[in-house]
Protein backbone atom coordinates (compact mmCIF):
# COMPACT_ATOMS: atom_id res chain seq x y z
CA UNK A 1 0.00 0.00 0.00
CA UNK A 2 1.80 3.38 -0.62
CA UNK A 3 2.34 6.05 1.47
CA UNK A 4 1.15 9.38 2.00
CA UNK A 5 4.44 11.68 1.91
CA UNK A 6 1.91 14.36 3.31
CA UNK A 7 0.40 12.99 6.23
CA UNK A 8 2.18 10.81 9.09
CA UNK A 9 1.61 7.23 8.68
CA UNK A 10 0.93 4.83 11.59
CA UNK A 11 2.57 1.09 11.43
CA UNK A 12 1.48 -1.41 8.48
CA UNK A 13 -1.03 -2.96 10.79
CA UNK A 14 -3.09 -0.08 11.59
CA UNK A 15 -6.41 0.90 10.16
CA UNK A 16 -8.79 3.62 10.11
CA UNK A 17 -11.24 4.20 12.52
CA UNK A 18 -13.99 5.06 9.48
CA UNK A 19 -13.95 1.46 8.76
CA UNK A 20 -16.29 1.24 12.23
CA UNK A 21 -18.92 4.74 11.26
CA UNK A 22 -22.40 3.38 9.16
CA UNK A 23 -21.26 4.16 5.69
CA UNK A 24 -25.28 4.61 4.45
CA UNK A 25 -26.02 6.92 7.53
CA UNK A 26 -22.95 8.56 7.18
CA UNK A 27 -23.73 9.31 3.37
CA UNK A 28 -27.22 9.76 3.88
CA UNK A 29 -26.53 12.98 6.33
CA UNK A 30 -24.39 14.52 3.87
CA UNK A 31 -26.74 14.55 0.66
CA UNK A 32 -30.21 15.44 2.75
CA UNK A 33 -30.70 18.34 4.87
CA UNK A 34 -33.52 18.29 7.24
CA UNK A 35 -33.61 21.85 8.45
CA UNK A 36 -31.80 20.86 11.67
CA UNK A 37 -27.90 21.75 11.86
CA UNK A 38 -25.72 19.51 13.44
CA UNK A 39 -24.30 22.06 15.76
CA UNK A 40 -27.95 22.51 17.25
CA UNK A 41 -27.26 26.33 15.68
CA UNK A 42 -30.34 28.12 14.24
CA UNK A 43 -30.89 28.61 10.93
CA UNK A 44 -30.00 32.55 10.95
CA UNK A 45 -27.20 32.11 13.96
CA UNK A 46 -23.81 32.28 12.92
CA UNK A 47 -20.62 30.78 14.78
CA UNK A 48 -18.74 32.70 17.64
CA UNK A 49 -15.00 33.88 16.34
CA UNK A 50 -11.78 34.26 18.26
CA UNK A 51 -9.00 36.52 16.96
CA UNK A 52 -5.17 36.31 18.30
CA UNK A 53 -2.94 38.26 16.79
CA UNK A 54 0.85 38.50 16.28
CA UNK A 55 0.68 34.64 16.31
CA UNK A 56 3.50 34.32 13.44
CA UNK A 57 6.76 35.89 15.59
CA UNK A 58 8.89 35.89 11.95
CA UNK A 59 5.97 38.06 10.38
CA UNK A 60 5.37 41.77 10.13
CA UNK A 61 1.85 41.17 11.18
CA UNK A 62 -0.16 38.10 11.92
CA UNK A 63 -3.82 36.73 13.01
CA UNK A 64 -4.81 33.53 13.92
CA UNK A 65 -8.39 33.37 13.93
CA UNK A 66 -11.40 30.57 14.43
CA UNK A 67 -14.78 30.77 13.25
CA UNK A 68 -16.57 27.28 14.70
CA UNK A 69 -13.93 24.60 13.90
CA UNK A 70 -12.61 26.48 10.85
CA UNK A 71 -9.34 27.66 11.48
CA UNK A 72 -6.79 29.88 10.08
CA UNK A 73 -3.62 31.76 10.42
CA UNK A 74 -2.18 34.17 8.36
CA UNK A 75 0.99 36.35 8.21
CA UNK A 76 1.79 39.77 6.63
CA UNK A 77 5.34 40.31 5.79
CA UNK A 78 7.94 43.29 4.96
CA UNK A 79 7.42 45.19 2.02
CA UNK A 80 9.59 44.82 -1.39
CA UNK A 81 9.90 46.34 -3.94
CA UNK A 82 7.81 44.95 -7.32
CA UNK A 83 10.06 42.16 -9.22
CA UNK A 84 10.69 42.18 -12.46
CA UNK A 85 8.78 45.51 -12.99
CA UNK A 86 10.00 47.76 -16.17
CA UNK A 87 8.10 50.67 -15.00
CA UNK A 88 7.44 52.90 -12.12
CA UNK A 89 3.79 52.08 -10.23
CA UNK A 90 2.02 54.98 -8.55
CA UNK A 91 0.60 52.32 -6.41
CA UNK A 92 1.86 49.15 -4.46
CA UNK A 93 0.46 45.68 -5.04
CA UNK A 94 -0.81 43.14 -3.00
CA UNK A 95 0.44 39.39 -3.47
CA UNK A 96 -1.65 36.69 -1.97
CA UNK A 97 -0.68 32.91 -1.19
CA UNK A 98 -4.05 30.79 0.37
CA UNK A 99 -2.93 26.84 1.02
CA UNK A 100 -5.06 23.99 2.53
CA UNK A 101 -3.25 22.65 4.91
CA UNK A 102 -2.97 18.35 4.46
CA UNK A 103 -4.76 17.70 7.56
CA UNK A 104 -7.23 20.94 7.27
CA UNK A 105 -10.40 17.83 6.25
CA UNK A 106 -11.41 14.86 7.98
CA UNK A 107 -11.64 13.24 4.75
CA UNK A 108 -8.50 14.23 2.52
CA UNK A 109 -10.00 15.56 -0.44
CA UNK A 110 -8.15 16.81 -3.70
CA UNK A 111 -7.77 20.65 -3.35
CA UNK A 112 -6.02 21.27 -7.10
CA UNK A 113 -3.78 24.22 -7.48
CA UNK A 114 -6.73 26.13 -9.37
CA UNK A 115 -9.18 26.29 -6.76
CA UNK A 116 -6.58 27.38 -3.82
CA UNK A 117 -5.39 30.14 -7.00
CA UNK A 118 -8.90 30.73 -7.27
CA UNK A 119 -9.56 31.56 -3.55
CA UNK A 120 -6.11 33.61 -3.92
CA UNK A 121 -7.56 36.01 -6.40
CA UNK A 122 -10.85 36.37 -4.02
CA UNK A 123 -9.28 37.61 -1.47
CA UNK A 124 -6.96 39.38 -3.11
CA UNK A 125 -9.75 41.34 -4.89
CA UNK A 126 -11.30 41.89 -1.36
CA UNK A 127 -8.46 43.63 0.30
CA UNK A 128 -6.91 46.10 -2.34
CA UNK A 129 -10.58 47.88 -1.63
CA UNK A 130 -9.24 47.49 2.69
CA UNK A 131 -5.29 48.76 2.32
CA UNK A 132 -4.37 51.84 1.34
CA UNK A 133 -2.16 50.69 -1.47
CA UNK A 134 -1.02 54.28 -2.24
CA UNK A 135 0.87 54.90 0.13
CA UNK A 136 3.66 52.35 -0.55
CA UNK A 137 4.42 53.35 -4.17
CA UNK A 138 6.06 50.67 -6.55
CA UNK A 139 5.98 48.15 -3.46
CA UNK A 140 4.62 44.66 -3.18
CA UNK A 141 2.65 43.52 0.26
CA UNK A 142 3.08 39.38 0.51
CA UNK A 143 0.30 37.88 2.37
CA UNK A 144 0.29 34.09 3.25
CA UNK A 145 -2.69 32.77 4.45
CA UNK A 146 -3.38 28.85 5.54
CA UNK A 147 -6.23 27.06 6.41
CA UNK A 148 -5.77 24.54 9.57
CA UNK A 149 -9.01 23.36 9.58
CA UNK A 150 -12.25 23.61 7.16
CA UNK A 151 -15.22 23.38 8.74
CA UNK A 152 -17.18 26.05 6.45
CA UNK A 153 -16.63 29.49 5.22
CA UNK A 154 -13.29 29.58 4.71
CA UNK A 155 -13.31 32.61 2.31
CA UNK A 156 -15.29 34.82 4.62
CA UNK A 157 -12.82 33.93 7.55
CA UNK A 158 -9.71 34.31 5.69
CA UNK A 159 -10.76 37.90 4.42
CA UNK A 160 -11.15 38.80 8.08
CA UNK A 161 -7.88 37.08 9.22
CA UNK A 162 -5.95 39.08 6.52
CA UNK A 163 -7.26 42.38 7.84
CA UNK A 164 -6.41 41.53 11.02
CA UNK A 165 -3.26 40.87 10.02
CA UNK A 166 -2.74 44.33 8.16
CA UNK A 167 -3.64 45.70 11.47
CA UNK A 168 -1.29 43.79 13.30
CA UNK A 169 1.27 44.86 11.26
CA UNK A 170 0.32 48.64 11.58
CA UNK A 171 -0.15 49.05 7.92
CA UNK A 172 -2.46 51.73 6.96
CA UNK A 173 -6.28 50.60 5.63
CA UNK A 174 -9.05 52.50 4.78
CA UNK A 175 -11.39 50.50 7.93
CA UNK A 176 -11.44 46.62 9.08
CA UNK A 177 -13.14 44.56 6.76
CA UNK A 178 -15.44 41.86 7.69
CA UNK A 179 -16.99 39.00 5.92
CA UNK A 180 -19.21 36.46 5.92
CA UNK A 181 -21.11 33.20 4.15
CA UNK A 182 -24.94 31.98 3.52
CA UNK A 183 -26.17 29.04 1.84
CA UNK A 184 -28.93 28.57 0.67
CA UNK A 185 -30.48 24.90 0.37
CA UNK A 186 -34.10 24.56 -1.32
CA UNK A 187 -34.34 27.92 -0.66
CA UNK A 188 -33.79 27.59 3.11
CA UNK A 189 -31.21 30.36 4.06
CA UNK A 190 -28.15 28.64 6.05
CA UNK A 191 -25.55 31.78 8.04
CA UNK A 192 -22.36 30.88 8.25
CA UNK A 193 -22.54 27.21 6.52
CA UNK A 194 -20.23 24.37 7.97
CA UNK A 195 -18.58 21.93 5.51
CA UNK A 196 -21.53 19.78 4.65
CA UNK A 197 -23.81 22.47 4.46
CA UNK A 198 -21.59 23.97 1.81
CA UNK A 199 -21.35 20.78 -0.03
CA UNK A 200 -25.05 19.85 -0.13
CA UNK A 201 -25.83 23.55 -1.59
CA UNK A 202 -23.21 23.35 -4.13
CA UNK A 203 -23.75 19.84 -5.09
CA UNK A 204 -27.30 19.63 -5.53
CA UNK A 205 -28.65 18.64 -8.79
CA UNK A 206 -30.65 20.74 -10.22
CA UNK A 207 -29.54 23.05 -8.70
CA UNK A 208 -32.47 25.92 -8.54
CA UNK A 209 -32.83 27.81 -5.53
CA UNK A 210 -28.79 26.42 -3.97
CA UNK A 211 -25.87 27.88 -4.14
CA UNK A 212 -23.64 30.14 -1.41
CA UNK A 213 -22.70 34.17 -1.09
CA UNK A 214 -19.99 35.64 0.57
CA UNK A 215 -20.26 38.88 1.11
CA UNK A 216 -17.25 41.47 2.29
CA UNK A 217 -18.00 45.19 2.81
CA UNK A 218 -16.58 47.98 4.73
CA UNK A 219 -19.09 48.98 7.34
CA UNK A 220 -18.02 52.41 8.61
CA UNK A 221 -17.14 53.43 5.01
CA UNK A 222 -20.57 52.14 4.21
CA UNK A 223 -19.23 50.15 1.35
CA UNK A 224 -19.36 46.68 -0.20
CA UNK A 225 -15.59 45.72 -1.07
CA UNK A 226 -16.45 42.31 -2.81
CA UNK A 227 -19.80 39.75 -3.30
CA UNK A 228 -18.40 35.98 -3.94
CA UNK A 229 -21.79 33.91 -5.57
CA UNK A 230 -21.94 30.57 -6.94
CA UNK A 231 -25.13 28.88 -7.13
CA UNK A 232 -28.44 29.98 -8.85
CA UNK A 233 -30.91 31.88 -6.43
CA UNK A 234 -33.96 34.08 -7.12
CA UNK A 235 -33.29 38.20 -6.80
CA UNK A 236 -35.02 38.42 -4.01
CA UNK A 237 -33.49 35.74 -2.21
CA UNK A 238 -30.27 37.27 -3.33
CA UNK A 239 -31.44 40.70 -1.41
CA UNK A 240 -32.52 39.24 2.03
CA UNK A 241 -29.16 37.45 1.86
CA UNK A 242 -27.53 40.82 1.22
CA UNK A 243 -29.47 42.53 4.02
CA UNK A 244 -28.69 39.62 6.85
CA UNK A 245 -25.12 39.36 5.44
CA UNK A 246 -24.33 42.92 6.43
CA UNK A 247 -25.95 42.52 9.63
CA UNK A 248 -23.72 40.27 10.67
CA UNK A 249 -20.86 41.80 9.41
CA UNK A 250 -21.22 44.56 11.80
CA UNK A 251 -21.67 42.15 14.88
CA UNK A 252 -18.13 40.88 13.76
CA UNK A 253 -16.52 44.67 13.30
CA UNK A 254 -17.83 45.08 17.13
CA UNK A 255 -15.88 42.36 18.17
CA UNK A 256 -12.97 42.90 15.49
CA UNK A 257 -12.80 46.47 16.99
CA UNK A 258 -12.19 45.26 20.44
CA UNK A 259 -9.77 43.02 19.75
CA UNK A 260 -7.51 46.12 17.98
CA UNK A 261 -8.54 48.45 21.13
CA UNK A 262 -6.53 45.39 22.81
CA UNK A 263 -3.97 45.98 21.27
CA UNK A 264 -3.37 49.49 21.12
CA UNK A 265 -3.49 49.55 25.16
CA UNK A 266 -1.42 46.77 24.80
CA UNK A 267 1.32 48.59 23.06
CA UNK A 268 0.94 51.77 24.79
CA UNK A 269 1.60 50.10 28.61
CA UNK A 270 4.90 48.69 26.64
CA UNK A 271 5.96 51.72 25.89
Amino acid sequence: MPFDTKRINGPDNTFSYRQFIDADKDEKNKKEFTGKRNDNRELLDHRKIAVQLNAITKAKGSCYIENGNTKIICGVFELREIAKSSRYNDKGQLYCDFKYAPFSRETRKSVTENEEKSLAMSIKLALESLVCLHEFPNYQIDVFIMVLEDDGAVLSTAVMAAGMAFVDASISCFDIITSSTIAFIDGIMVVDPTSEEEDIANSTNPPENHGTITISSLNSMDQISQVIFNGFIEPQLLKDAKKQLLEINKVHEIYLKKVVSMKIIKEHRET
